[in-house]
């Protein structure tokens, strides 16, 4: 979230998504003011196979040929009661 240091400085302030890309030998960042696909589409390519360590982000089940991993942060604050967990629980 974007917060303006001091005084009415918002009109700068624009909300983002800041996606980082890293291999072996470089790391690449890139600030997108959506959340949409084509971002992750126009970087990766759709014939993307290599490893995706990710959030919950549904763009990423695109990539089917990826390696993929679920980010453990995520995963830690992800909801305990899920609701295929509330259906087990009301059978």
């Amino acid at each position: 979230m974007c917060r303006p240091p001091r005084g009415d400085m918002s009109r700068l302030c624009r909300n983002a998504w800041l996606h980082g890309f890293v291999t072996e030998h470089a790391t690449y960042y890139a600030i997108d003011p959506t959340r949409s696909a084509v971002l992750a589409l126009l970087l990766l390519g759709e014939d993307y196979s290599g490893t995706l360590i990710h959030d919950g982000w549904s763009v990423y089940d695109r990539f089917g040929q990826a390696t993929r991993q679920q980010c453990l942060a995520h995963v830690n604050y992800a909801p305990k009661v899920t609701p295929a967990r509330e259906r087990l629980r009301s059978e």
